[in-house]
């Protein structure tokens, strides 16, 4: 059974790694391994072409080797074994790309076959039963769990979906929260998210060009880094209050630096 390389080892071969202008970092375990040997292997070889060489050794059969013979029995094997090496991996890393997008796309459908059957049946409670409805309840963590689950476009899908169903419209929904949803880097631009309860949800370098906002909500939610989103844009939008603006700033300090009201709704709306 193999073992695990204790702490020192990996250290340096870490080092070993960085000095050849490799990143460890970007690569697994396994990789790094590999790559560690390939260098062994190769220094071996090296060390016993410059003995043969130096001392003449006979008995080896290799002592009248000319130097095309060293290159062509050294290099040929190395840049094969290595070209087949990074083959198989670019292989395998594609292989998993497929199957990752097969497993997003499936994750997807299957909510949205979910979603749409509830909605059919009508088994979404709506107004003052929905806050403790256990339909919600795991309605929510399911759309959650989604949401981690996906790239930025596929984030965009999703959050137009809710919002073109009325899931996620109106101050006093409380159909699906979005708070703490990840939304991050979600690709939103030219969204229509009018009246969209987004309070707490995480949009962190979200692409938020020219989205629609009018009286949304966007209380407690991180915009920081989010792309694209203008004063124009947050003129409109119903409530702001605790939220982290682009720049980073708390909502109530980024209204102070503009010279706006000091009250927790969006002042360009009142």
């Amino acid at each position: 059974m193999d073992q695990e390389p204790q702490p020192n080892e990996q250290i340096a071969g870490d080092r070993l790694l960085k000095t050849l202008g490799i990143d460890p970092n970007k690569w697994t375990v396994g990789d790094r391994r590999i790559a560690l040997l390939a260098i062994g292997i190769g220094l071996t070889i090296v060390i016993f072409a410059v003995c043969v060489y130096v001392f003449g050794w006979g008995w080896t059969g290799l002592a009248k080797r000319t130097f095309w013979d060293w290159l062509h029995l050294l290099v040929v094997p190395i840049v094969l074994a290595v070209g087949g090496y990074l083959f198989t991996r670019s292989e395998n890393r594609r292989a998993q790309s497929i199957a990752d997008q097969r497993a997003k796309d499936a994750a997807v459908q299957a909510y949205f076959d979910q979603m749409a059957q509830l909605l059919a049946d009508n088994k979404l409670p709506k107004g003052e039963d929905a806050t403790y409805s256990d339909v919600r309840m795991l309605v929510r963590a399911r759309t959650k769990d989604v949401l981690w689950k996906l790239d930025p476009q596929r984030k965009r899908n999703l959050l137009q979906f809710l919002h073109e169903a009325g899931l996620i419209v109106g101050e006093n929904n409380n159909i699906i929260g979005l708070s703490d949803a990840d939304l991050r880097h979600a690709y939103l631009k030219n969204l229509d998210l009018k009246d969209a309860n987004l309070a707490g949800a995480d949009m962190k370098g979200a692409n938020m060009s020219e989205v629609d906002l009018s009286g949304a909500i966007l209380s407690g939610a991180d915009l920081s880094g989010a792309q694209g989103v203008t004063d124009k844009q947050l003129a409109k939008v119903k409530s702001l209050y605790d939220a982290t603006m682009p720049n980073g700033q708390k909502y109530e300090d980024w209204l102070k630096s503009k010279g706006s009201g000091d009250d927790g709704e969006n002042s360009g709306t009142s």
